[in-house]
């Protein structure tokens, strides 16, 4: 599928120098070398810390930029993803090319993307273009909402609580796999479910719950295949609700996780909807893409304009049914 959009050879590129401890700056190097051989032509943009991404996101398409390259991981893609959406400016009038440069790259395995320079190459010329839906998650308490945008998968619950582990050791960072699995298996020990009350397009559901993912891609957690039935273009979240589980039973469920096959457990649910709201009734975490979001009430909607971004060819799609 093509949106109809014809690609310049002049890219902005933005990169997050801290990923891997600077491995995707040589990737990039390699990449680049490739690619300017090939008459393409880049303005770089470096990001200094935490959010730099959606500020020069936001300027560069006030600018008048609309073809933006991310080198990064989920986290810096997502904080692109945040400031074509809060620029004003319409995200269907952009495109979006990742080259993956983090460890758990969940988005671009949802689209069989590659850290593969005649791959990426390869999507540039075929300019295969494709209208990506995108969520958005409030987090309401008392007077105070916040906002974040995704376009991948927002977790809560446990997954939320096991990036909050995360990011308290300081001394790793969100996407290690190990590290992942390692503050996995700790927060288990402590992490309790909650009642929560979920309303899925006026639909109720009243459950004790251990985790919630909200999915509009396949991926998350450094390659867990949460929500496998999830297509990235319908318009529709697909939910993956799991009640309260033992331990026993996660840790019996994690490399199904990986399977995508969880799914069939009969305390792990399915639901479709386009607006999805989250009371709980106890400390109940929110994350995206790593970003922990404030506790409250969360309310969670699909947008209706889409992102454009490049991709892979259909054909070579991985985790396609």
């Amino acid at each position: 599928m093509n949106s109809g959009k014809s690609l310049a050879k002049l890219w902005n590129v933005i990169i997050n120098p801290t990923t891997l401890k600077g491995t995707s700056i040589k990737s990039w190097e390699k990449i680049a070398t490739l690619l300017i051989y090939e008459g393409y032509e880049f303005v770089e943009w470096h990001t200094k810390h935490k959010n730099n991404a959606i500020r020069i996101t936001e300027n560069l398409l006030h600018d008048g930029i609309r073809q933006i390259m991310v080198i990064g991981g989920d986290g810096t893609l997502n904080e692109v993803v945040n400031g074509i959406m809060r620029s004003g400016i319409s995200p269907e009038e952009v495109v979006l090319f990742l080259i993956p440069s983090g460890t758990g790259n969940d988005w671009a395995k949802s689209h069989g993307i590659k850290r593969n320079a005649k791959l990426i190459l390869s999507m540039l010329y075929n300019e295969n273009i494709v209208m990506h839906d995108v969520g958005l998650v409030r987090s309401i308490r008392n007077t105070q909402t916040n906002s974040r945008y995704f376009i991948n998968i927002a977790g809560f619950g446990f997954d939320a609580s096991v990036i909050k582990r995360v990011q308290e050791s300081r001394k790793y960072k969100v996407g290690n796999g190990l590290i992942y699995i390692k503050n996995l298996l700790i927060t288990l020990l402590s992490h309790k479910s909650v009642d929560c009350r979920i309303e899925i397009d006026n639909e109720i559901i009243e459950k004790f719950t251990f985790s919630i993912a909200v999915g509009i891609c396949k991926y998350n957690g450094n390659g867990m295949m949460q929500v496998p039935m999830a297509k990235f273009n319908d318009g529709i979240f697909d939910i993956i609700l799991i009640e309260q589980m033992s331990i026993l039973q996660v840790i019996f469920q994690i490399p199904n996780l990986f399977k995508g096959k969880h799914i069939n457990h009969p305390k792990v649910h399915h639901y479709q909807g386009e607006n999805i709201s989250i009371l709980p009734m106890g400390r109940f975490y929110g994350e995206v893409e790593g970003e922990l979001l404030d506790e409250g009430v969360y309310e969670i909607r699909n947008c209706k304009e889409k992102a454009g971004v490049v991709v892979v060819g259909r054909e070579k799609v991985t985790g396609d049914r």
